[in-house]
Protein backbone atom coordinates (compact mmCIF):
# COMPACT_ATOMS: atom_id res chain seq x y z
CA UNK A 1 0.00 0.00 0.00
CA UNK A 2 1.79 3.18 1.09
CA UNK A 3 5.56 3.26 0.90
CA UNK A 4 7.29 3.51 4.23
CA UNK A 5 4.29 2.20 6.16
CA UNK A 6 4.31 2.14 9.94
CA UNK A 7 2.89 -0.21 12.52
CA UNK A 8 -0.21 2.02 12.50
CA UNK A 9 -1.06 0.97 8.98
CA UNK A 10 -0.05 -2.68 9.01
CA UNK A 11 -2.01 -4.04 6.08
CA UNK A 12 -2.02 -7.82 6.25
CA UNK A 13 1.17 -8.64 4.43
CA UNK A 14 0.96 -12.12 5.94
CA UNK A 15 -2.70 -12.87 5.27
CA UNK A 16 -3.86 -16.04 3.58
CA UNK A 17 -4.23 -15.80 -0.19
CA UNK A 18 -6.16 -18.99 -0.90
CA UNK A 19 -9.32 -18.98 -3.06
CA UNK A 20 -10.60 -15.41 -2.74
CA UNK A 21 -14.15 -14.35 -3.45
CA UNK A 22 -12.82 -11.13 -5.01
CA UNK A 23 -11.85 -11.84 -8.62
CA UNK A 24 -8.28 -10.52 -8.81
CA UNK A 25 -8.05 -11.47 -12.50
CA UNK A 26 -10.82 -8.99 -13.30
CA UNK A 27 -8.47 -6.12 -12.48
CA UNK A 28 -5.50 -5.26 -14.66
CA UNK A 29 -3.07 -3.42 -12.45
CA UNK A 30 -0.44 -3.13 -15.21
CA UNK A 31 -1.83 -0.03 -16.84
CA UNK A 32 1.28 2.05 -16.07
CA UNK A 33 0.87 5.82 -16.06
CA UNK A 34 -2.41 5.72 -18.00
CA UNK A 35 -4.16 8.97 -17.11
CA UNK A 36 -7.31 7.72 -18.85
CA UNK A 37 -8.04 4.94 -16.36
CA UNK A 38 -11.49 5.34 -14.82
CA UNK A 39 -11.45 6.97 -11.38
CA UNK A 40 -13.65 4.23 -9.83
CA UNK A 41 -14.14 0.48 -9.92
CA UNK A 42 -17.38 -1.12 -8.74
CA UNK A 43 -17.17 -3.40 -5.72
CA UNK A 44 -20.89 -3.97 -5.10
CA UNK A 45 -24.07 -2.82 -6.85
CA UNK A 46 -27.47 -2.67 -5.18
CA UNK A 47 -30.95 -1.22 -5.38
CA UNK A 48 -30.34 1.54 -2.81
CA UNK A 49 -26.65 2.37 -3.31
CA UNK A 50 -23.42 1.18 -4.88
CA UNK A 51 -19.96 0.69 -3.44
CA UNK A 52 -17.07 1.81 -5.65
CA UNK A 53 -13.32 1.77 -5.08
CA UNK A 54 -11.00 4.58 -6.11
CA UNK A 55 -8.62 3.72 -8.94
CA UNK A 56 -5.42 5.75 -8.88
CA UNK A 57 -4.06 7.57 -11.91
CA UNK A 58 -1.56 4.74 -12.36
CA UNK A 59 -4.38 2.17 -12.50
CA UNK A 60 -3.84 0.78 -9.00
CA UNK A 61 -6.82 0.12 -6.75
CA UNK A 62 -5.76 -0.09 -3.10
CA UNK A 63 -9.18 -1.06 -1.76
CA UNK A 64 -9.63 -3.89 -4.24
CA UNK A 65 -6.10 -5.16 -3.63
CA UNK A 66 -6.69 -5.07 0.14
CA UNK A 67 -9.94 -7.02 -0.18
CA UNK A 68 -8.30 -9.58 -2.49
CA UNK A 69 -5.57 -10.23 0.10
CA UNK A 70 -8.04 -11.06 2.90
CA UNK A 71 -8.98 -14.55 4.01
CA UNK A 72 -12.33 -15.95 2.92
CA UNK A 73 -13.79 -15.34 6.40
CA UNK A 74 -12.78 -11.68 6.37
CA UNK A 75 -14.02 -11.24 2.80
CA UNK A 76 -17.35 -12.78 3.80
CA UNK A 77 -17.75 -10.25 6.62
CA UNK A 78 -17.17 -7.35 4.22
CA UNK A 79 -19.42 -8.98 1.60
CA UNK A 80 -22.29 -9.21 4.11
CA UNK A 81 -21.87 -5.54 5.02
CA UNK A 82 -21.63 -4.54 1.34
CA UNK A 83 -24.82 -6.43 0.47
CA UNK A 84 -26.76 -4.90 3.35
CA UNK A 85 -25.45 -1.40 2.60
CA UNK A 86 -26.28 -1.58 -1.11
CA UNK A 87 -29.77 -2.98 -0.51
CA UNK A 88 -30.79 -0.79 2.46
CA UNK A 89 -28.56 2.25 1.89
CA UNK A 90 -26.88 2.36 5.30
CA UNK A 91 -25.31 0.29 8.08
CA UNK A 92 -26.94 1.42 11.30
CA UNK A 93 -24.64 -0.24 13.82
CA UNK A 94 -21.47 1.66 14.79
CA UNK A 95 -19.90 -1.79 15.14
CA UNK A 96 -20.16 -2.09 11.33
CA UNK A 97 -19.81 1.49 10.07
CA UNK A 98 -19.04 4.83 11.67
CA UNK A 99 -18.25 8.42 10.75
CA UNK A 100 -14.74 9.56 11.60
CA UNK A 101 -15.40 12.66 13.69
CA UNK A 102 -13.33 15.61 12.53
CA UNK A 103 -14.16 19.26 12.92
CA UNK A 104 -13.98 21.77 10.10
CA UNK A 105 -14.06 19.37 7.15
CA UNK A 106 -16.54 19.39 4.28
CA UNK A 107 -15.95 15.81 3.15
CA UNK A 108 -16.73 13.39 6.00
CA UNK A 109 -14.93 10.07 6.00
CA UNK A 110 -16.54 6.82 7.19
CA UNK A 111 -15.08 3.44 8.01
CA UNK A 112 -16.68 0.07 7.39
CA UNK A 113 -15.48 -2.37 10.06
CA UNK A 114 -15.32 -6.13 10.56
CA UNK A 115 -15.18 -8.06 13.82
CA UNK A 116 -11.70 -9.32 12.94
CA UNK A 117 -10.14 -5.87 12.91
CA UNK A 118 -10.24 -4.86 9.25
CA UNK A 119 -11.27 -1.38 8.14
CA UNK A 120 -12.20 0.20 4.82
CA UNK A 121 -12.10 4.00 4.69
CA UNK A 122 -14.22 6.00 2.27
CA UNK A 123 -16.72 8.76 1.61
CA UNK A 124 -20.48 8.38 1.48
CA UNK A 125 -22.24 10.11 -1.43
CA UNK A 126 -25.95 10.29 -2.15
CA UNK A 127 -26.01 7.15 -4.29
CA UNK A 128 -22.77 5.36 -3.42
CA UNK A 129 -19.98 4.77 -0.94
CA UNK A 130 -16.53 5.46 -2.42
CA UNK A 131 -13.77 3.38 -0.76
CA UNK A 132 -10.20 4.64 -0.81
CA UNK A 133 -8.20 2.00 1.07
CA UNK A 134 -8.26 -0.71 3.71
CA UNK A 135 -6.08 -1.44 6.74
CA UNK A 136 -5.88 -3.54 9.88
CA UNK A 137 -7.56 -1.73 12.75
CA UNK A 138 -5.35 1.31 13.30
CA UNK A 139 -4.44 2.69 16.69
CA UNK A 140 -6.77 5.53 17.75
CA UNK A 141 -4.16 8.19 17.04
CA UNK A 142 -3.74 6.91 13.45
CA UNK A 143 -7.45 7.00 12.52
CA UNK A 144 -7.30 10.69 11.59
CA UNK A 145 -4.32 9.99 9.29
CA UNK A 146 -6.39 7.40 7.42
CA UNK A 147 -9.33 9.82 7.22
CA UNK A 148 -7.08 12.46 5.65
CA UNK A 149 -5.69 9.87 3.25
CA UNK A 150 -9.20 8.75 2.24
CA UNK A 151 -10.41 12.34 1.81
CA UNK A 152 -7.38 13.28 -0.31
CA UNK A 153 -7.80 10.23 -2.57
CA UNK A 154 -11.54 10.93 -2.90
CA UNK A 155 -11.00 14.57 -3.85
CA UNK A 156 -8.37 13.59 -6.44
CA UNK A 157 -10.72 10.98 -7.95
CA UNK A 158 -13.59 13.51 -8.06
CA UNK A 159 -11.30 15.99 -9.85
CA UNK A 160 -10.35 13.30 -12.40
CA UNK A 161 -14.03 12.45 -12.84
CA UNK A 162 -14.90 16.10 -13.52
CA UNK A 163 -11.92 16.45 -15.90
CA UNK A 164 -12.98 13.31 -17.76
CA UNK A 165 -16.49 14.72 -18.28
CA UNK A 166 -15.08 17.82 -20.04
Amino acid sequence: MSAGGSEDDDELSNSSRSDHSVDSDAYDGDSGEDKTSPPYREIEHGTAKNIDAIVGENGSCEAFDYLAALTEVDQAQFKARFERYTQVGYLRSPEEMRIIEESGVEVRVHEIKTRNGHRLFGVQEESRFVVSHGVRKPKPRAVRKHAVRARTAYQAAKAREVEKEK
